[in-house]
């Protein structure tokens, strides 16, 4: 079955968002957001998060290939389930901003990337917080709008050449 340019683009930011968060999950120690989540007693709830989000995004996937009327409804929950956890990560940052910049600059610095001090004082900034959340969910509600349009896509049923 030929898949139109917004399926693709769909399977991209899934693939995409399914293995950032498989990388968030092994890889959970150079992770920003599960320093946020310990700085504030809450490294389990990181985990679950992660997880399910992990197997929402995945399935998702699985479901773009695979075309399956509960497809749609997955997609939208791993879209809802990830800009909550991103929101609430995002309020519970603001609690400690210093530590939160510090602690990205360190994560930065061991995986070999740069690290510059005016980019930090921009994105760790009030401002510059909220503008990376309001970036956020637009991109989150265009992703949402997508799968909406396309919802029907997941009620199809492969047709398979004998």
């Amino acid at each position: 079955m030929k898949k139109s340019k917004s399926i693709i683009l769909l399977i991209v930011w899934f693939i995409w968002a399914a293995g950032k968060d498989l990388d968030a999950i092994v890889r959970f120690g150079l992770s920003t957001d599960f320093y946020v989540f310990s700085l504030n007693n809450l490294t389990p709830l990181f985990f679950v998060f992660a997880f399910i989000v992990f197997v929402l995004n995945t399935a998702t996937v699985y479901c773009l290939f695979r075309p399956n009327p509960k497809g749609f409804y997955i997609a939208m929950n791993a879209l809802v389930i990830a800009a909550t956890q991103n929101i609430f990560t995002f309020c519970l940052a603001l609690r400690d901003l210093d530590a939160v910049r510090n602690v990205y600059a360190a994560s930065r610095e061991a995986r070999g990337l740069p690290v510059r001090e005016d980019a930090l004082n921009m994105i760790f900034s009030q401002q510059g917080m909220y503008t990376s959340l309001l970036i956020m969910c637009v991109l989150y509600l265009v992703i949402g709008f997508l799968v909406f349009k396309k919802r029907t896509y997941f009620e199809r049923t492969l047709v398979t050449s004998s």
